[in-house]
């Protein structure tokens, strides 16, 4: 109950502060904060989860300039869900900044994004979420205590972060409809005898180093940006193998998950530039990680990933009217003959397209598409949105997410989670008084 009026004291301080700010205390304070009402119902049933997945999540920035160089900012987070574990309040960023001229520093619990594309990177896959939903991560990215510090100007960037503590993403191994807990197994000669699993609970096996460390330099060649980045830490997903207990009756035995998480080291290559109107760029990425073997001990799993992509922008005699396009193509090699889990978040992509089209008719009306098609396992996903500004603050949206493909992949294996949403956000705005 406490995280409910945690909700509702954010929205009351905010709606407050729209209200009664003054010049003097705006002067030095920046802030936003939003909140949104999401809804799914999904067309089928699954692992006896409802239809309906309905959530209330209220956001709110605050930056404090103290001087020209220093600032504070923090990022608070509530959450109302249907299950226990999505009712949380959460400060997902609090952190000291520092700039000055071209050097940039913060310190602090900060939102950290090891990829850097317009769309989708191979070198964002350490990056931290509370899967609750695998894919609809808006909103859901963990903040992790970290130091990140660097130099940016027009020809040259370099950037370095440290995470020296432990923080993977969240797993929500019950009461959701993305995580398929095992029911049964196969004992005796040739795994003759089926016997039920009766799920106890979880406990972490730690064979990582406990740290993450990247670094990324990039340099302006002319309309080139050429970069470089580099990561090292751990895996925030883990690997996981079964605990057998005591048989509770001939037919059914206790069973608690043993998650391993283990090291993970990714060095990458990107490149962008512009021709005419379009965007392109490109990363080719080795990604070191571990998956288990026949024994069920982790062993090195070493892939490459490809991706090309370009993205442009339409403008328009209307004003009002906006056209966004971004394509993108993603491959990725030294894979053959390996099986993996078609719910692998790792590796959903593995030859696949991307489409993405946002249309804005006027300041009122936009619609979007997301396409996606896995030629590896005949999977597709398809995502039809519309979103209507009913004031500068009040926004409805609503749309169709169908997804199919061969069981083995990721688009395939969660076909039944095909599903219809709809969201009602309202943003605060800032109000200074004359």
């Amino acid at each position: 109950m406490h995280r409910i009026y945690s909700c509702i004291l954010i929205l009351i301080v905010f709606g407050w502060l729209s209200l009664e700010a003054q010049d003097s205390f705006a002067d030095r304070i920046k802030w936003k904060a939003d909140t949104e009402l999401e809804s799914f119902h999904y067309l089928e049933k699954r692992n006896q989860v409802g239809n309906w997945q309905t959530e209330w999540k209220t956001n709110a920035e605050v930056k404090f300039q103290v001087s020209d160089h220093l600032s504070f900012s923090t990022n608070i987070q509530g959450n109302i869900g249907q299950v226990p574990d999505r009712m949380f309040f959460a400060i997902r960023e609090l952190f000291a900044a520092y700039r000055k001229k071209r050097f940039i520093f913060r310190a602090g619990k900060q939102i950290v994004d090891w990829g850097n594309l317009p769309g989708w990177s191979p070198s964002g896959l350490p990056n931290r979420y509370r899967y609750y939903d695998f894919l609809d991560t808006k909103d859901e990215e963990i903040g992790i205590w970290a130091l990140h510090g660097g130099y940016v100007s027009n020809s040259f960037t370099f950037r370095m972060t440290l995470s020296p503590f432990f923080r993977p993403s969240e797993l929500y191994l019950t009461g959701n409809r993305w995580i398929d807990l095992p029911a049964e197994i196969g004992l005796g000669p040739g795994g003759s005898q089926l016997v039920q699993l009766l799920y106890q609970g979880s406990e972490r096996s730690d064979q990582s180093d406990g740290y993450q460390f990247g670094l990324e330099t990039a340099l302006q060649l002319g309309k080139v940006e050429w970069a470089v980045n580099a990561f090292h830490g751990y895996n925030d997903i883990p690997l996981y193998r079964l605990l057998l207990g005591d048989p509770v009756s001939e037919t059914s035995m206790d069973y608690r998950l043993e998650l391993v998480y283990h090291n993970m080291s990714i060095l990458s290559t990107r490149l962008k530039t512009y021709f005419g109107d379009w965007n392109g760029w490109f990363e080719f990425a080795h990604t070191r990680s571990r998956m288990m073997n026949e024994m069920h001990e982790p062993e090195p799993s070493p892939f490459y990933t490809l991706t090309l992509g370009t993205d442009r922008v339409f403008l328009f005699d209307q004003p009002e009217k906006q056209l966004k396009l971004l394509f993108q193509y993603i491959y990725t090699f030294n894979t053959q003959d390996i099986h993996y889990a078609p719910n692998d978040l790792d590796h959903v992509f593995r030859n696949t397209l991307l489409t993405r089209i946002a249309y804005r008719l006027n300041y009122a009306v936009s619609i979007e598409l997301t396409a996606l098609a896995e030629l590896e396992t005949a999977g597709y996903y398809f995502r039809p949105g519309i979103t209507w500004k009913i004031t500068d603050a009040l926004h409805l949206s609503g749309g169709t997410e169908l997804l199919g493909g061969k069981d083995r992949g990721f688009f395939g294996y969660y076909r039944d989670n095909a599903r219809t949403w709809f969201s009602l956000a309202y943003s605060f705005i800032p109000k200074r008084k004359k």
